[in-house]
């Protein structure tokens, strides 16, 4: 059973050093039989995940394209499973208002006998609960019920089942303490600037800023507000101007009009 205080920035941590369960692989540096976890970061990644969601279904017939890639891969983060430098299983976590889901788990055949679907679940809650989520929830079938119970998960009675592949999917919610250590609006600003689920690890803005001299934080100059009462004599000041009777328009002197062209010209004046 899967207990609040194992995951967190502040509180559990995995085999790996001190990161935390959804960062626990090391490329070049896991032994063959290891079991690690890391957040998708790169379109390398993106590719990995594609690859071991194909291998794990695309072998059935029953199962299509379009219900596994159902655009909503660009919008969500993605869990890798790695045992060595193999990656062999993969998930996704889409985020709402106030839940996360944790959906499309995938297993390589070879290595559905492993624990490492285990191992992506346990990091994706806590990447969740350390991104501020208290509510997972998903769809699983009869048989996986007891495998999501082992996190706290909970038959959502409110929801009726749904047919996938002709299958009846249950819907299930997990509830969570609220985590102290988790990200939210009032944690420190270099933390939130950090990559996306290493947190815990310095990042290269507080790095380059350590050897700048501090500058004084100066109030911007804002030009200043329009009182009412200047407001108010403004517009008396167009109305009485439009109440104003208009001024007789000015005499506007004609040039002299030149003859045309095909027009003989005047005779000049007779002399007295």
């Amino acid at each position: 059973m899967y207990q609040s205080g194992e995951t967190g920035m502040g509180a559990g941590r995995a085999e790996a050093g001190n990161a935390p369960l959804y960062d626990t692989y090391q490329q070049g540096r896991m032994s063959p039989t290891a079991c690690s976890v890391t957040l998708a970061r790169s379109l390398e990644d993106l590719n990995k995940v594609i690859a071991l969601r194909a291998a794990a279904y695309f072998a059935d017939p029953e199962h299509s394209y379009g219900k596994h890639f159902d655009g909503n891969d660009l919008s969500a983060s993605h869990m890798i499973g790695y045992i060595g430098d193999e990656p062999v299983g993969t998930l996704r976590i889409r985020y709402f208002g106030d839940f996360a889901r944790i959906e499309r788990i995938a297993v390589r055949p070879t290595h559905r006998r492993s624990r490492i679907a285990f191992k992506m679940v346990h990091a994706a809650v806590a990447f969740c609960r350390d991104k501020g989520y208290r509510k997972l929830s998903g769809v699983a079938r009869e048989e996986m019920v007891p495998f999501w119970s082992m996190f706290g998960g909970r038959l959502t009675a409110s929801k009726d089942p749904v047919f996938i592949y002709g299958l009846p999917h249950l819907e299930m919610s997990i509830e969570y303490p609220e985590l102290p250590t988790a990200v939210t609006s009032a944690t420190d600003t270099m933390v939130v600037l950090r990559p996306e689920g290493r947190w815990h690890e310095e990042g290269a803005y507080r790095r380059r800023s350590e050897d700048a001299r501090p500058v004084e934080a100066r109030m911007p100059v804002l030009p200043p507000r329009t009182k009412p009462a200047d407001l108010a004599r403004r517009i008396a000041a167009r109305r009485e101007g439009a109440q104003r009777p208009e001024a007789e328009p000015a005499i506007r002197i004609a040039p002299p009009v030149r003859p045309l062209r095909d027009q003989p010209d005047a005779p000049p004046p007779q002399q007295a």
